[in-house]
């Protein structure tokens, strides 16, 4: 699709109601029986196997992979999500995800594996060692917090742990250092108290000192 094309038809969709009811219509009615045509092939399975393995007949597979078949429920789509030992997914979306899901249409796209698939094996450890380590992250933060909340007195690393937590549940954290920071960029000409001080003594010093002069001069 060129860009022109690309920008017409979501001028289309946005525009028109009956396009965007139609373009969800011809999705699931052409969508599913070539994805399910494609997971087939995928796994060199005949329409005869993929009928006994869902535990039906022949002539039920060759409608459903038929676009212009509108026999198709739920009910069937959970018994060949069971055949090919996959999930089914069934939730609305929004039209910018649904044009993103289909942007590849090839057969490997399409293709689902079964969860007995190397790959899929793989995913799914990969899936929940990376769910434990957030959870465990998760709880030793709130414990060290905990703790540091419990005691008056935190030692330099519980300082940098409490602001590491900060870092991760705020997008606006002072740091430890930022003080000396700030100090560090007082204005140069900014006066020192002591100095100020020192300055006003021999000012009047020296005020008191011409005063006894004139006095001994009368």
């Amino acid at each position: 699709m060129s860009l022109q094309s690309t920008h017409d038809f979501v001028s289309k969709l946005l525009n028109n109601k009956r396009s965007r009811d139609a373009y969800v219509y011809e999705h699931i009615r052409n969508g599913i029986p070539f994805q399910l045509r494609a997971m087939r092939e995928q796994r060199d399975w005949t329409q005869a196997d993929l009928a006994k393995a869902a535990n039906t007949g022949r002539t039920t597979i060759t409608r459903l992979e038929n676009p212009n078949n509108e026999r198709l429920t739920i009910k069937t789509l959970l018994e060949l999500a069971s055949a090919f030992d996959v999930a089914l997914l069934i939730k609305f979306v929004p039209f910018s995800r649904l044009l993103k899901e289909y942007e590849d249409v090839s057969s490997d796209a399409l293709n689902a594996g079964s969860i007995t698939d190397e790959e899929e094996v793989k995913a799914l450890n990969a899936w929940a060692a990376e769910r434990d380590i957030k959870t465990h992250a998760a709880n030793a933060s709130d414990t060290i917090l905990r703790e540091i909340k419990g005691k008056g007195n935190t030692t330099p690393q519980q300082t940098w742990l409490r602001f590491v937590h900060e870092v991760t549940t705020s997008t606006e954290v002072k740091t430890p250092t930022n003080d000396i920071n700030e100090r560090r960029r007082e204005p140069a000409d900014q006066p020192n108290a002591e100095l100020v001080q020192t300055q006003q003594d021999q000012l009047l010093t020296t005020e008191i000192g011409g005063q006894r002069r004139a006095s001994s001069r009368g």
